[in-house]
């Protein structure tokens, strides 16, 4: 049930709701938060033809976030609100960034890896409470992004205001 919990807020019309293609944004043309690139690689490993993202279906999208995202950032360890949190971040900034965020909110050693010692510290954590850090360090990232490529600086609002939907929909 946490699967679905956390994709609900993802799939959230102020979220991550529909397609959009905004020159600008390094991800490209995206629907539902599925970029074209990480669409047409799941569209090839399933042996199915290109097609436009504007098309995917909401199944698809669900298998998506499973696979490329939910599984590989190890969201399902975590206690809830620190599951939406992590497997947030890992849509919105890729799988390897939302450990590395979780391993500093957790004061581990950042090496990107979810070994055993990230395991024992999200199982024994107050995932309130390294909810609240790890968003803080989020925050700090995106206004780092915003200093070194000011071509992304047009994104930081939406990036934060997702932030602060987090906190409101997780009660942080």
């Amino acid at each position: 049930m946490a699967y679905e919990d956390s994709l609900a807020f993802i799939l959230r019309p102020d979220v991550e709701g529909g397609y959009v293609n905004d020159p600008a944004d390094k991800g490209s043309a995206t629907n539902h938060g599925v970029t074209q690139a990480v669409y047409d690689a799941y569209r090839a490993e399933k042996n199915l033809p290109k097609q436009d993202v504007k098309l995917i279906s909401n199944s698809e999208v669900s298998d998506i976030y499973l696979t490329e995202y939910w599984n590989p950032s190890h969201a399902g360890s975590a206690q809830h609100p620190l599951d939406t949190v992590i497997f947030d971040c890992s849509v919105n900034s890729g799988v390897g960034r939302d450990i590395k965020t979780l391993q500093q909110a957790l004061g581990l050693v950042v090496d990107g890896s979810f070994g055993p010692n990230t395991l024992k510290a999200v199982q024994g954590c107050d995932a309130h409470a390294i909810a609240e850090k790890f968003l803080d360090i989020r925050s700090k990232f995106y206004d780092a992004i915003g200093v070194a490529n000011p071509s992304q600086m047009k994104f930081e609002k939406g990036w934060h205001n997702r932030i602060n939907k987090l906190n409101a929909a997780e009660g942080l």
